[in-house]
């Protein structure tokens, strides 16, 4: 059957028209397989947007305060974190987009 394990074991290999009977994709007629799915994608809207320049962007982003967990823990120990790493690109190139850092704890839990 084609939905049991074969013994002994063997590679995964292409799939071909020829190689099982049992196979939905068995022919003895064509070498090829025909399309599993249809997918049609239709525009049916563009909505423009205008650009805003990279210091109105940075200064949304640089906009951003400590939590009071940052205070109130910053001074113990095991709460201590490594500096903020370099900012990735922007996930965008007009309009909102991410950009990530990340710290780590400098003493983790073991």
């Amino acid at each position: 059957s084609p939905n049991s394990p074969q013994e002994p074991r063997v590679p995964v290999k292409w799939i071909t028209t020829k190689d099982d009977p049992l196979s939905p994709f068995y022919s003895t007629t064509t070498d090829v397989i025909p399309p599993l799915a249809k997918l049609i994608l239709k525009r049916t809207e563009v909505i423009p947007m205008r650009c805003l320049a990279d210091d109105e962007y940075q200064r949304e982003a640089f906009n951003i305060t400590n939590t009071s967990e940052d205070e109130e823990y910053k001074d113990r120990r095991e709460c201590l974190m490594s500096n903020w790493g370099s900012w990735s690109l922007c996930s965008a190139t007009c309009g909102k987009g991410i950009r990530m850092r990340s710290r780590v704890f400098v003493f983790p839990i073991k």
